[in-house]
């Protein structure tokens, strides 16, 4: 460990853990009366002496907190090439650059996104009287200083892309050159085409650049230009649910700026282009108008923007709906932290977009659908007043030290008869979003007893990105445990569901969300033998901590269920499902665009169940199956008509589809004069499912329909192959599920 300011803390421990030795060893020598507690004496002292060298021996692990949480590499530094008798070393100097260029759909526009950056270094072997035998050296760039025009987009491509913290640099090692004549050809443009080795995180791939050359005086310049896949280096494409989608394709443009290496030493106008200059983070100082002012034309400005706003109208703004994820090891600081007030207004715009967006905060529900409770929305108002202050460069009219106060807690304690945790799981940095079920097991009861209330208690909360809660029935524990006797870690990966018959969904959390309550003399029915499988995502960035995060579970005591006559009313939770079925696009071929091939696959994954299910459907609802095999353009959709299977008051409504889900809506009675929305969902984000619980008494009964009805688009999630999407329970497979929450009253 070498002297930063983890070093400096820990010394401060230390100290601090000897003066309270000298403390506790002059208390020993008091009079009997004035000398503190015993525990007192001899706590202090051994609990500073555990905290300071608890701090050394883990500082590896934590010292990474203290560093610059945006870029962490210095600069860039190229092997030297080597110079035969005839050539001159040229070196890359300021004024060189590499430059991204990709599609991209953000906030619902279409846009192309582009990034530089100035921090590479390289040599070049140049033969001046034969350009042919010139030789270009190892290009390294620095990955972790791309810029574009959006500070959350880079942070965003640094940590979950590009994984620049921990792969900072990219090189091109070139192979051969050609094109370069065999005169001298000083001013004169030269197009060339430069093949080579393109290093990218872990992944080397031949890459071809297509550009030109020019030598004048002692001025080299030259820019070439590849497309490359994104998915070759394990880097894309970029997939954000409800935000931006990326083609696959990204274009690579090397512009360079070479001079003789001696001309590096001798003249001040030269920097290397290795040198980074510092990121600018802070905000562009106010200016006044100059004393001559009033002599200028006259000409109409928009008014200035009024910086009081900001404490008035967009700070409550971002403490209420945004701090309690944000806020330094909260579940969304990986993204974007929010320490203080500096931190929100160096991200302005991205805030402004993201919300105009509404892909932040997370309420995917639309205006369309019924009013919920617990609607964490902003309104229009509060959107427009954020976009105002980011067109006026995030002014403030606070300090911009202070801290943040968030005003909602990321989990509302709940007043629980029973917590109930799952063994320690510990993921890996290697698979950065990682989907685990556990089994929660009840305490032992002999009779029914009914859930009123639960909610999650974070362990880990910086990476518990969101959690799906199942009941389950006592017959399938067996079929639990052998899931989970699959590996070594406790619980079982699991993606969309369960993995396991015999369950129903009963909602979900992510982080804000409130408890779950159910209204008095209601509640889910729990058999003796009874139990809960909590399915959590986990997103790591710079660490897995293993994590026990547990339930808080509230049931209903003696005297409640007396109350009711011995026995409560049911939540009844029931499903209703859409087929899904989206075939290859027309440009897209290969083994697995055969249905009955991937209907196969999923025999062999899952088992004979899960390969029934997807003409089960087409059978239940009445679909089409050749009109959907022949719509190939990538978009699929699919609704069906059910009856109501349950009857009584709406509690909850919850829809579930993958990371190629487009849209969702589950409607009461469609086409008739009682149609009601109970949920539109049009962006639809797989990290953001929720229970929703409608404010109005809505009561579904005998005869009623439930529309369910779903859209996809391939598009929207990376593929490792083309492969026809059907209906399971896989990354690559679909769904259109959704549940309704009733009590019969």
């Amino acid at each position: 460990m070498g002297w930063n300011w983890a070093t400096l803390i820990v010394v401060v421990l230390i100290l601090a853990a000897v003066v309270a030795f000298a403390w506790s060893w002059r208390a020993m020598h008091r009079e009997a009366s004035s000398r503190p507690p015993t525990a007192l004496m001899f706590g202090v002292p051994v609990v500073a002496a555990a905290v300071a060298f608890g701090a050394w021996f883990t500082a590896d692990e934590w010292d990474w907190l203290l560093a610059d949480g945006t870029v962490r590499s210095d600069g860039a530094e190229a092997p030297p090439v080597e110079v035969a008798d005839g050539s001159e070393r040229f070196v890359l100097v300021d004024g060189s650059q590499v430059t991204y260029r990709i599609d991209e759909r953000l906030g619902g526009s279409d846009s192309t996104a582009v990034g530089t950056t100035t921090v590479l270094a390289g040599e070049i072997a140049v033969d001046r009287e034969t350009p042919s035998d010139s030789v270009l050296g190892t290009i390294v760039v620095n990955v972790e200083r791309f810029e574009s025009d959006s500070t959350l987009r880079d942070k965003r491509i640094r940590h979950d892309f590009l994984e620049s913290t921990e792969y900072p640099y990219a090189t091109f090692v070139p192979t051969s050159v050609e094109g370069l004549p065999d005169r001298s050809t000083d001013g004169q443009r030269i197009p060339v085409e430069i093949t080579g080795d393109l290093t990218v995180k872990e992944t080397t791939a031949t890459e071809t650049f297509g550009g030109w050359v020019r030598i004048d005086d002692d001025r080299l310049t030259a820019e070439m230009s590849t497309t490359a896949l994104m998915s070759t280096y394990d880097v894309g494409p970029i997939a954000i649910s409800g935000l931006v989608s990326t083609s696959d394709e990204v274009e690579l443009t090397f512009s360079l700026v070479a001079v003789p290496s001696g001309a590096v030493d001798e003249l001040d106008e030269f920097e290397l282009a290795g040198d980074p200059a510092p990121i600018d983070t802070t905000q562009p100082a106010a200016t006044s108008a100059p004393d001559d002012a009033a002599a200028a034309p006259t000409t109409t400005v928009e008014p200035a923007y009024d910086t009081a706003r900001f404490s008035a109208a967009v700070l409550p703004t971002i403490e209420t709906h945004c701090a309690s994820c944000h806020v330094p090891g909260g579940p969304g600081a990986a993204t974007v932290e929010f320490a203080t007030i500096a931190d929100v207004a160096a991200v302005a715009a991205d805030i402004a977009l993201v919300t105009e967006s509404r892909y932040m905060p997370p309420w995917t529900a639309s205006d369309l659908s019924v009013d919920f409770e617990h609607d964490w929305s902003l309104s229009d108002e509060q959107i427009a007043e954020i976009a105002a202050w980011a067109e006026a460069d995030g002014a403030v009219d606070v300090e911009p030290s202070t801290g943040l106060e968030p005003r909602n807690a990321i989990v509302v304690p709940l007043d629980a008869d029973v917590t109930v945790a799952a063994e320690p799981y510990t993921g890996s940095v290697d698979q950065r979003d990682d989907y685990r079920c556990q089994i929660y097991e009840m305490p032992p009861a002999d009779d029914t007893r009914w859930i009123t209330g639960y909610t999650i208690v974070p362990d880990q909360v910086e990476i518990v990105h969101h959690a799906i809660f199942f009941r389950a029935d006592a017959a399938v524990m067996d079929d639990a445990r052998a899931l989970d006797a699959r590996d070594e870690a406790p619980g079982w990966p699991c993606f969309g569901l369960a993995g396991l018959r015999g369950t129903e969904q009963i909602g979900g959390w992510a982080p804000g969300q409130q408890p779950k309550t159910y209204a008095e003399g209601s509640g889910i029915r729990m058999e003796p033998g009874d139990f809960l499988v909590t399915q959590i995502h986990y997103h790591y960035d710079h660490d897995a901590p293993a994590d026990e995060s547990a339930l808080d579970v509230e049931f209903a005591d003696a005297d409640q269920v007396a109350a009711a006559d011995g026995a409560f009313d049911d939540v009844v939770v029931t499903t209703y499902l859409a087929p899904a079925e989206i075939p290859c696009r027309d440009d897209e071929s290969g083994p697995l665009c055969d249905r009955a091939t991937v209907i196969a696959d999923i025999r062999d994954k899952f088992g004979d169940f899960a390969a029934i299910i997807p003409d089960g459907l087409i059978a239940q609802c009445g679909a089409d199956l050749q009109a959907m095999m022949a719509d190939t353009d990538g978009v699929g959709y699919a609704s069906c008509d059910h009856r109501a299977s349950a009857y009584g008051e709406i509690v909850g409504v919850l829809g579930h589809m993958h990371e190629f889900g487009e849209t969702f809506r589950m409607t009461l009675n469609p086409g008739t004069a009682d149609e009601q929305i109970l949920l539109d969902i049009p962006n639809w984000a797989f990290e953001w499912q929720f229970d929703y619980r409608p404010i109005d008494t809505i009561v579904v009964g005998p005869g009623d329909v439930i529309r369910v009805e779903c859209t996809w688009d391939r598009s929207l999630a990376p593929m490792p192959e083309p492969r026809h999407i059907t209906w399971n329970e896989g990354t690559e497979d679909e769904m259109c599920y959704s549940t309704l929450s009733t009590v019969d009253r």
